[in-house]
């Protein structure tokens, strides 16, 4: 074999190893900072339903754009966790999903049903989609200050922290 066929034959299969890595790597490296995995357990947001506070771009807050204690429920993003799926409302929709845990809060949510009515409003200045594509590309969760975080990013690899408050509707 010459030396051109063996150059080419080495950079192909360095190409398909590259390849391979990058694919199973999953969604974006993002240094979430300060939250530590420790160990967690799903009862502690099992069964409970959980109302969005506050979305963080990167460190950015943007706090709700609405009453706390006085919503219109259409006008809110929800989330509860069942033992095989989620479910909530995402502004004027249901939604479901199935989704997988484990003690260390690592989290992966399927495909995401929802109904498909018109929402009139955007709370947090997002809409319904983004909500949506924020859950699906959640990596974990954690509880902090009685309050439901979900770590995930953007449809850009951008850091999007999710932050629930317990309500009891």
């Amino acid at each position: 074999m010459n030396k051109t066929i063996k150059n080419i034959l080495l950079f192909a299969g360095l190409f398909i190893i590259l390849s391979l890595t990058l694919s199973c790597a999953g969604g974006p490296n993002i240094n979430w900072g300060p939250v530590t995995r420790v160990t967690r357990d799903i009862n502690d947001i099992l069964d409970l339903d959980w109302m969005l506070e506050e979305v963080r771009f990167y460190s950015t807050p943007i706090p709700a754009r609405v009453n706390r204690h006085n919503m219109m429920r259409y006008e809110v993003y929800t989330l509860r966790f069942d033992a095989e799926r989620i479910s909530g409302t995402g502004n004027a929709n249901r939604f479901f999903a199935p989704y997988e845990t484990n003690q260390y809060g690592d989290l992966s949510i399927g495909l995401i049903a929802s109904t498909q009515m018109a929402t009139l409003s955007e709370p947090f200045g997002i809409n319904e989609r983004e909500y949506f594509i924020y859950l699906g590309n959640a990596d974990f969760w954690s509880i902090r200050d009685e309050k439901l975080q979900l770590f995930s990013y953007d449809a850009d690899g951008n850091q999007v922290t999710l932050i629930f408050f317990q309500v009891f509707l």
